[in-house]
């Protein structure tokens, strides 16, 4: 290969690893365009929170050596620790999260999922961003990541998303 072409090599192959960073999708059930994504950050991209494809948020991401698995951002406040064990509840950053239910099992993309957790918000929980967000819920395990989650405003109004890959945000490997 001439030594001219190395550097349009190496640039295209940046290129083509930032295309390829981590990307979240969850799709709400009210419309096609509910789609929320969640790009956490990766070498050579930025990370980003949208809603809709056109909505960006502002985000907060943990880092990789923190003991928790996080993401902040207009409806979603999300953080479990990286080991969790038998750990009942936490508090990370201001937010308090408890765990609803242990082991629990879905079907998703034609294979079982054991060892789910169902995490919430404490009722009344106060966001930062948002004081009316009365209750929120996620559906996680290590392995599988954030599979799922969902709102609720004192309105009364929810909205629930699921993730569109077996594998969400935040799976941690062991």
């Amino acid at each position: 290969m001439s030594l001219k072409l190395v550097p349009l090599v190496v640039l295209l192959l940046c290129q083509s690893a930032a295309a390829e960073s981590p990307r979240f999708l969850y799709q709400g059930w009210l419309g096609d365009r509910e789609i929320y994504v969640i790009a956490p950050p990766s070498e050579g991209a930025k990370s980003a929170v949208t809603f809709g494809g056109d909505a960006i948020f502002e985000h907060e991401f943990c880092d990789d050596c923190d003991s928790f698995v996080c993401v902040f951002a207009r409806d979603i406040s999300f953080a479990v620790p990286r080991i969790i064990g038998k750990q009942d509840e936490w508090e990370f950053k201001g937010h308090k999260f408890e765990v609803a239910e242990r082991n629990i099992r879905q079907r998703l993309f034609g294979r079982e999922i054991s060892g789910l957790l169902l995490i919430r918000t404490p009722p009344k929980a106060e966001f930062h961003w948002e004081p009316g967000t009365s209750q929120n819920y996620y559906l996680y395990s290590p392995a599988s990541g954030l599979l799922a989650f969902s709102w609720s405003r004192a309105s009364g109004a929810s909205v629930v998303f699921w993730s569109q890959a077996p594998v969400g945000f935040g799976s941690v490997s062991d």
